[in-house]
Parts: C-alpha cells; sequence; structure tokens
C-alpha cells in the first residue's frame, strides 16, 4: 500500500483552477515543460517535472505505482486539443501524442483526479496485487460508501465493475466506477 496523500501539496502544485493566479503559474511552469519549445510536452517530460514537485511519488519505488495514474491522466488530457483542419497529417499525429499548453490545466486536474482514484484503490487493494478481488472490495464496501458510492449488492457491484469478468477489478475499471460514481476520498479524509 502507499502513503496516504498530501490534497493541501497536491492542491498546491496541480493549479488547473480558472483563476489569474493559477494561470500565471501555468504559464511559467509550461516553460519549464516544454524544454525545447516546440509547443508539445511528452509523458516523459510531464513525469520529470511532476517530479520535481511530487517526489514522493517516485521514492522508494511508490512512483510506479502511482505511474499508472499519471499516464491515464495524460492519456485522457491530450486528446482535448483537436488538430486544425489544414494541419499535415504529421502535426496531427504530433497533436495526438503529445500534451499541448491547452491541455495543460486539463492534464493537473486529470492528474490530481486519478490520484485520488488511484489512491482509493490502492487502500482497497489489501493484497498488493494491483486488482481487486471480490473480498477486497466486499471489505472495502463502508469506505466505498463513505466515498459516495452507495453500494447495496457488493457482490452484483463487482460484478459490473469488472467488465472483462477476470473476476478481479483492474484499475482502469475502477477509474471508470470512480469516475461514474463520482466517489470522493477526500471526503473521508477531512
Amino acid at each position: 500500500m502507499t502513503q496516504k496523500l498530501d490534497y493541501s501539496k497536491l492542491d498546491k502544485v496541480l493549479l488547473y483552477q480558472d483563476t489569474q493566479q493559477a494561470k500565471d503559474w501555468r504559464n511559467k511552469e509550461w516553460k519549464i515543460l516544454d524544454m525545447n519549445g516546440n509547443g508539445d510536452v511528452s509523458l516523459s517530460e510531464f513525469e520529470t517535472w511532476i517530479r520535481h514537485y511530487l517526489p514522493e511519488f517516485f521514492n522508494n519505488g511508490n512512483g510506479q505505482n502511482y505511474k499508472i495514474a499519471f499516464r491515464y491522466a495524460y492519456n485522457k488530457a491530450r486528446t482535448i486539443h483537436k488538430s486544425k483542419a489544414t494541419a499535415t497529417s504529421v502535426q496531427k499525429k504530433i497533436d495526438n501524442d503529445y500534451l499541448t499548453k491547452d491541455e495543460f490545466a486539463p492534464m493537473l486536474k486529470f492528474t490530481r483526479m486519478f490520484l485520488e482514484i488511484f489512491s482509493m484503490f490502492d487502500e482497497l487493494d489489501t493484497s498488493d496485487d494491483g486488482k481487486l478481488q471480490l473480498g477486497e472490495f466486499t471489505h472495502g464496501v463502508n469506505k466505498l460508501n463513505q466515498w459516495g458510492a452507495k453500494i447495496g449488492d457488493p457482490k452484483a457491484e463487482f460484478m459490473k465493475i469488472d467488465a472483462n469478468n477476470s473476476g478481479s477489478i483492474l484499475y482502469s475499471e475502477f477509474l471508470l466506477y470512480a469516475l461514474d460514481k463520482n466517489l470522493d476520498e477526500e471526503i473521508q479524509a477531512k
């Protein structure tokens, strides 16, 4: 199990809000992120940047656990910006494969959301095998309900979440479920 999230620190680093202070901070940080000035940022560049601000997610092996949350957030954010109709096929490929400045604020928001969801998933995954078994899910129903799930029949809910019918819930399946149910670990943390 990984450490609990420090929400106050996340809120200081992941400034996605539409305030002038957050916009100014993002403009400054984008210049650091976009090291070569080409207007595009790779997942590796983003991870290097976030490692500077949130090193606790990369020390003692924890970065490998949380890396999936960073990757999902990156993949979600990079689909927001659409290439211009007049863009070349090469530019469209670059736009699809990299993060643009327009996608930076959503990337920060998705990073915060997906880190929180990974933290919930990790708390339920008591076997630390990267998936939830029915017993772990059933054992965690009280926590899930505190986070807003409203589960009546744990087994039926588990089967709905287990989209590939593997007998376990992967982070990708839990992520979709948590987003659909609008789960919020921070409710319990306060």
